[in-house]
C-alpha cells in the first residue's frame, strides 16, 4: 500500500464532498489477513477537511461519526456514461435474418430493429468479452454521489440575507 498523504496534502488535493470509499474500522486486504469478512465499507463523501488526531491524519466522512484515518479512505471511482447496444445475442453477432438476404448477401444495415442503444456506467460495468459487458451497470449509475442537500441552518441564514 502506498504512503498515506498528510493532513495538509489530502486538503489541498481533496475538498469536503469527496467521494470516498472508508473503512472505519479495518481494510478488506488485513481483514482478509485475521480471517474475517466482517469489516464495514461506506460509500460516501468527506464531511471535513482532514486534520491530525495526534500522529493521525483523519477524515470526517457522512454516514460515521468520529474521523477515519485517511490510510482507511479510498477515492471513489468518476463514473463515466457509455453508450451499448442491448438486445438478443444472435443480433449482437450480427447473426440475424435482417443482416442477410435469402441469398446470403449482406443487406447493408448498420442494427437490426432487436437492438436498442442505452447508456450505461462504464466504471461500473464489467466486460466479460471484448465489448460484451455482463453486469452492465444503470446510467445514471447509483453509484453517483447526487449534490449534497444545504443543511436547513444554511438555508435560513441565506433567506435571511439580503
Amino acid at each position: 500500500m502506498t504512503q498515506p498523504l498528510t493532513a495538509e496534502q489530502w486538503n489541498s488535493r481533496h475538498p469536503v464532498g469527496t467521494p470516498v470509499i472508508a473503512y472505519p474500522g479495518i481494510r478488506p486486504e488485513y481483514a482478509a489477513e485475521i480471517r474475517t469478512t466482517d469489516y464495514p465499507r461506506l460509500e460516501t463523501v468527506t464531511r471535513s477537511r482532514a486534520w491530525n488526531l495526534g500522529p493521525e491524519p483523519v477524515v470526517m466522512v457522512d454516514g460515521y461519526a468520529g474521523g477515519i484515518s485517511l490510510e482507511h479512505v479510498d477515492l471513489r471511482p468518476t463514473c463515466t456514461p457509455m453508450d451499448l447496444f442491448v438486445g438478443p445475442e444472435i443480433c449482437l453477432d450480427r447473426e440475424c435474418d435482417q443482416y442477410m438476404t435469402d441469398g446470403g448477401e449482406d443487406t447493408g444495415i448498420d442494427q437490426c430493429s432487436h437492438l436498442r442503444q442505452e447508456q450505461a456506467c462504464e466504471t461500473h460495468s464489467v466486460e466479460v468479452d471484448a465489448g460484451r459487458f455482463d453486469p452492465a451497470a444503470p446510467w445514471p449509475c447509483p453509484h453517483t454521489v447526487r449534490d449534497r442537500p444545504q443543511s436547513s441552518a444554511i438555508v435560513r441564514a441565506t433567506a435571511l440575507e439580503g
